[in-house]
Protein backbone atom coordinates (compact mmCIF):
# COMPACT_ATOMS: atom_id res chain seq x y z
CA UNK A 1 0.00 0.00 0.00
CA UNK A 2 1.42 3.34 -0.98
CA UNK A 3 1.77 6.22 1.46
CA UNK A 4 -1.09 8.70 1.26
CA UNK A 5 -0.56 12.10 2.82
CA UNK A 6 -1.64 15.67 2.53
CA UNK A 7 -3.52 18.39 4.31
CA UNK A 8 -6.90 17.73 2.75
CA UNK A 9 -9.88 17.15 4.98
CA UNK A 10 -11.56 13.80 5.33
CA UNK A 11 -14.79 12.13 6.44
CA UNK A 12 -13.27 9.94 9.16
CA UNK A 13 -13.37 6.33 7.97
CA UNK A 14 -10.90 3.47 7.70
CA UNK A 15 -11.40 1.55 4.46
CA UNK A 16 -10.28 -1.90 3.44
CA UNK A 17 -10.52 -4.09 0.38
CA UNK A 18 -12.77 -7.11 1.01
CA UNK A 19 -11.88 -10.56 -0.37
CA UNK A 20 -14.47 -10.09 -3.13
CA UNK A 21 -12.70 -6.87 -4.24
CA UNK A 22 -15.23 -4.41 -2.87
CA UNK A 23 -14.26 -1.45 -0.69
CA UNK A 24 -15.76 -1.63 2.79
CA UNK A 25 -15.71 0.59 5.83
CA UNK A 26 -13.58 -1.19 8.41
CA UNK A 27 -14.08 1.39 11.14
CA UNK A 28 -15.56 4.83 11.73
CA UNK A 29 -13.21 7.27 13.42
CA UNK A 30 -14.84 8.84 16.50
CA UNK A 31 -15.51 12.52 15.89
CA UNK A 32 -15.44 12.16 12.11
CA UNK A 33 -18.41 13.20 10.01
CA UNK A 34 -19.15 9.61 8.96
CA UNK A 35 -19.38 8.52 12.63
CA UNK A 36 -21.90 11.30 13.25
CA UNK A 37 -24.08 10.17 10.32
CA UNK A 38 -26.81 7.69 11.32
CA UNK A 39 -26.50 5.62 8.13
CA UNK A 40 -22.75 4.91 8.20
CA UNK A 41 -21.43 1.82 9.96
CA UNK A 42 -18.56 -0.61 9.80
CA UNK A 43 -19.12 -3.26 7.16
CA UNK A 44 -20.90 -0.97 4.70
CA UNK A 45 -19.73 -1.26 1.10
CA UNK A 46 -18.73 1.93 -0.72
CA UNK A 47 -19.75 1.75 -4.39
CA UNK A 48 -19.35 5.35 -5.55
CA UNK A 49 -17.91 8.73 -4.63
CA UNK A 50 -19.23 11.97 -6.17
CA UNK A 51 -20.90 10.05 -8.98
CA UNK A 52 -17.81 7.98 -9.82
CA UNK A 53 -18.27 4.22 -9.56
CA UNK A 54 -15.24 2.87 -7.70
CA UNK A 55 -15.35 -0.74 -8.89
CA UNK A 56 -11.82 -1.55 -10.06
CA UNK A 57 -10.19 1.55 -8.55
CA UNK A 58 -7.19 1.15 -6.27
CA UNK A 59 -7.96 1.72 -2.60
CA UNK A 60 -5.61 4.72 -2.59
CA UNK A 61 -7.63 6.28 -5.44
CA UNK A 62 -10.87 5.83 -3.50
CA UNK A 63 -9.26 7.65 -0.56
CA UNK A 64 -8.24 10.52 -2.84
CA UNK A 65 -11.84 10.82 -4.06
CA UNK A 66 -13.10 11.04 -0.47
CA UNK A 67 -10.59 13.72 0.54
CA UNK A 68 -10.96 17.40 -0.30
CA UNK A 69 -10.99 20.92 1.11
CA UNK A 70 -12.31 21.34 4.65
CA UNK A 71 -16.00 22.26 4.57
CA UNK A 72 -16.60 20.80 1.12
CA UNK A 73 -19.25 18.14 0.56
CA UNK A 74 -18.75 14.65 -0.84
CA UNK A 75 -21.49 12.28 -2.00
CA UNK A 76 -20.87 8.68 -0.96
CA UNK A 77 -22.89 5.87 -2.51
CA UNK A 78 -23.09 2.83 -0.25
CA UNK A 79 -24.72 -0.56 0.13
CA UNK A 80 -25.62 -1.51 3.68
CA UNK A 81 -27.25 -4.82 4.47
CA UNK A 82 -29.28 -5.02 1.27
CA UNK A 83 -28.33 -4.66 -2.39
CA UNK A 84 -29.87 -1.24 -2.92
CA UNK A 85 -27.27 1.55 -3.12
CA UNK A 86 -28.03 4.74 -1.19
CA UNK A 87 -26.39 8.15 -1.62
CA UNK A 88 -25.35 10.18 1.41
CA UNK A 89 -23.66 13.57 1.60
CA UNK A 90 -20.89 14.18 4.13
CA UNK A 91 -18.93 17.34 4.90
CA UNK A 92 -15.16 16.96 4.95
CA UNK A 93 -13.32 18.43 7.90
CA UNK A 94 -9.87 18.71 9.37
CA UNK A 95 -9.46 17.60 12.94
CA UNK A 96 -7.39 15.07 14.82
CA UNK A 97 -10.15 12.48 14.90
CA UNK A 98 -10.70 12.57 11.14
CA UNK A 99 -7.11 11.61 10.35
CA UNK A 100 -5.98 14.62 8.34
CA UNK A 101 -2.93 12.61 7.28
CA UNK A 102 -4.22 9.14 6.39
CA UNK A 103 -1.92 6.23 7.16
CA UNK A 104 -2.11 2.89 5.36
CA UNK A 105 -1.67 -0.13 7.61
CA UNK A 106 -2.03 -3.79 6.71
CA UNK A 107 -4.30 -3.13 3.75
CA UNK A 108 -6.40 -0.53 5.56
CA UNK A 109 -6.42 3.14 4.61
CA UNK A 110 -7.58 6.01 6.79
CA UNK A 111 -9.55 8.82 5.23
Amino acid sequence: VSQISGGDASVGVILQRAPDGTVVIKRLIPGGTAAAHPNFKAGDTVVGVDGIQIDGLALADVVLLLKGPAGSKVDVEMVSGDTTPHMYTLVRRLDGSSAAKPRPSHGHVWT
